[in-house]
């Protein structure tokens, strides 16, 4: 299952929503839930709201919960500095889109595992 992150603002507050989609399916993604930021705090609580388009904590905050999300808690908890810096505050203001294709091809990028470690880390964050 192929995971797509769709953020946007909506009255001030930068809303997160994740959505499902098959690889196999040639139907659109579909709705799964708004991503929230208290699972994260749980590993680092770093903000209580999320952001992008800037290197805040908030920002921060978004980049351990969504790589929480799609690689599991020893991915996150390694790259989430990297991802928040290089990824999400270059991001514009008012609404962007990331699917797990992009997040894999991200961290291979920082000297991380390879594409096999990582797709092995990820099964084994799936039975744990």
């Amino acid at each position: 299952m192929i995971k797509l992150y769709k953020g946007r603002r909506v009255g001030g507050q930068f809303v997160v929503s994740v959505w499902l989609a098959s690889e196999n399916n040639g139907a659109g993604p579909t709705y799964s839930h708004i991503l929230d930021p208290e699972n994260s705090r749980l590993l680092h609580d770093i903000a209580r709201t999320f952001s992008w388009g800037d290197n805040s904590p908030e920002t921060k905050q978004l980049a351990l919960a969504i790589l929480l999300e799609d690689v599991g808690t020893h991915l996150a908890d390694k790259f989430y500095n990297d991802f928040a810096r290089d990824i999400l505050a270059e991001l514009p203001l008012d609404k962007f889109q990331l699917g797990t294709g992009h997040i894999l091809h991200m961290l291979g990028g920082w000297s991380g595992p390879s594409r096999s470690e990582l797709f092995a880390l990820m099964s084994d964050q799936m039975v744990a």
